[in-house]
């Protein structure tokens, strides 16, 4: 069950645009919402670096925090959610982590820049690191609906692209996305990856891969979660690029949701989930759900 979710904010209108998908799963859940913002701490600077002046990074921090409770206001009056701001000091990743286990967060929602890669700036460095570190799985959205549109249209998510390698931990990822949005109809595809065959006789290997991977191990895994709300859909691709090829199908299929595991050990692919998580971040312009790894 989500009963908490946590949304990282670093005062840009970017990273505001997490608030619309958090709140709308959190109205779904009846769960609380926290907001964060962390704010570095001061540092000793160079002999020839300006003085520090602590009144002026008070004042930012309290005009910050300022902020951080006015938007909590805002989305209970719209939502008549829980909403909790956080002000933290300290290092970024630290304190997200911090943050999320002191409110037992059960998913962490934050936005990062669209097509054309992760930002180096703040939200891309943090969504990257935070991703290899933190337990808690996170939700990485570009979505631009603001939150009365999100809140029209209920539940975010309802066709949902799940990548599994043939380990149990992928497949964990199944029953993530069905408690994330349960109690609603949802279309999930499983695929797989196979990497293609030497030149020589790559036609008949890939075929036979391609059939065994189909019906020995997606079909028996789709039967296994389908019911009258899920429907189970399955897909083999072969592509030398796990990442390049899942973030087409997710393009082409019309999904609005990716699901996959990272840190899950490689299974009947020789690609491993965990590399493919962040390229695969980098080259689909689609929300993200990434589970890292356990604690």
């Amino acid at each position: 069950m989500t009963r908490c979710i946590l949304v990282p904010l670093d005062g840009s209108p970017l990273s505001e645009r997490a608030i619309p998908v958090a709140a709308g799963l959190a109205r779904h859940h009846r769960a609380a919402l926290h907001l964060v913002r962390v704010f570095p701490p001061m540092t000793v600077r160079g002999i020839n670096a300006p003085p520090i002046d602590p009144t002026f990074d008070a004042e930012q921090r309290q005009r910050g925090e300022r902020t951080l409770q006015r938007m909590a206001r805002r989305i209970h009056r719209a939502t008549q959610l829980e909403v909790t701001p956080h002000v933290r000091v300290g290092n970024t990743i630290d304190e997200i982590e911090a943050a999320a286990r002191a409110v037992n967060a059960d998913l962490v929602v934050l936005t990062t820049h669209g097509r054309g890669g992760v930002s180096r700036a703040w939200l891309g460095s943090v969504t990257e690191t935070l991703l290899r570190h933190i337990h808690t799985p996170v939700l990485v959205t570009r979505q631009r609906l603001d939150l009365s549109t999100m809140l029209a249209r209920g539940v975010p998510f309802s066709k949902v692209l799940i990548p599994v390698d043939g380990s149990p931990e992928s497949e964990e990822v199944i029953g993530d996305v069905s408690e994330l949005l349960h109690s609603v109809p949802i279309d999930l595809t499983l695929a797989h990856v196979v990497s293609p065959s030497p030149v020589m006789l790559a036609n008949l290997q890939d075929e036979g891969a391609v059939h065994a991977v189909e019906h020995e191990y997606l079909m028996p895994l789709a039967a296994k979660w389908r019911d009258e709300r899920r429907s189970v859909h399955t897909v083999v691709l072969t592509a030398n690029s796990a990442a390049r090829a899942l973030a087409d199908l997710a393009h082409a299929g019309g999904f609005d949701l990716i699901a996959m595991r990272t840190h899950a050990r490689q299974g009947m692919s020789r690609f491993a989930l965990g590399s493919v998580a962040d390229k695969v971040l980098r080259l689909t312009t689609r929300p993200v759900y990434v589970r890292g790894p356990d604690r």
